[in-house]
């Protein structure tokens, strides 16, 4: 976990073998229990950075935000002959593949 709490200098330090303990840890103990209503600041602090990521989310989005962080290792690749782009999302993925078809209907 590299969430830097306000309070400290130095990221959380604490490991989670899946994405769930990690989103559990991050709501109980940093207390990332947004709402509909409020936006979540992502204080993740990742170790190359220099600072913390800083993007305000809704609760909704957050667990897909912290796969970005993660680096999440599922990817869907593009079947398009010669696109070689993957994605770490199918709804991402799907978005793509419709500007491969609108191309093809119209080729500019």
């Amino acid at each position: 976990c590299c969430w830097l709490a306000k309070e400290n200098a130095v990221p959380c330090g604490q490991i989670f073998p899946s994405r769930k303990d990690l989103i559990e840890h991050l709501n109980r103990e940093h207390g990332v229990n947004g709402t509909a209503k409020r936006d979540i600041i992502c204080r993740w602090f990742p170790h190359a950075a220099s600072k913390i990521c800083g993007q305000p989310l809704r609760r909704s989005g957050f667990p897909r935000h912290v796969d970005v962080h993660r680096g999440s290792k599922v990817r869907f690749p593009c079947s398009y002959p010669g696109c070689g782009k993957s994605y770490s999302r199918r709804d991402v993925l799907n978005n793509h593949v419709k500007s491969h078809q609108n191309e093809h209907l119209d080729p500019r």
